[in-house]
């Protein structure tokens, strides 16, 4: 809406546009809790949010080296590019991961596992791959 749409004295639609940008900001404390849900154990756990955050701080690096003041006239369609190649990988990626989440859990629900050795594990600090009774969310 505000790449395609026309600039000029009353901009509503690219205002419209931009009001809906605050919708993603909330996306990033999801991507970080999906990612940190989705792992066991304190030491993997925390590396995977500060992976996930690390790469969210470089991905606002790299954003504004996509802005180029010569291509004003035309909103910036290098910016909007690399926005919707992201946006489209990480469409992709959590696509990905929910058919690799839910196999993994439907493989380890057809397991005969004793609620005795759910509870044991369920205090060790073990990884998602070491605990069988871990299910993944998505």
């Amino acid at each position: 809406m505000i790449w395609k749409s026309d600039w000029g004295y009353k901009p509503a639609v690219p205002v419209a546009g931009y009001s809906l940008l605050g919708f993603f900001g909330p996306v990033v404390a999801l991507t970080i809790s999906l990612g940190a849900g989705n792992v066991a154990g304190s030491t993997k756990r925390s590396f995977t949010a500060s992976a996930i955050f690390v790469a969210y701080c470089v991905g606002n690096i790299i954003g504004p080296q996509l802005i180029r003041s010569q291509t004003k006239d035309r909103h910036y369609p290098e910016l909007w590019t690399g926005l919707i190649i992201c946006y489209c990988i990480t469409i992709t990626s959590a696509s990905l991961l929910y058919i690799l989440c839910s196999r993994e859990n439907k493989r380890r629900e057809s397991l005969a596992l004793t609620d005795s050795e759910r509870v044991r594990l369920g205090f060790e600090d073990l990884t998602d791959k070491e605990n069988v009774y871990f299910r993944y969310v998505y």
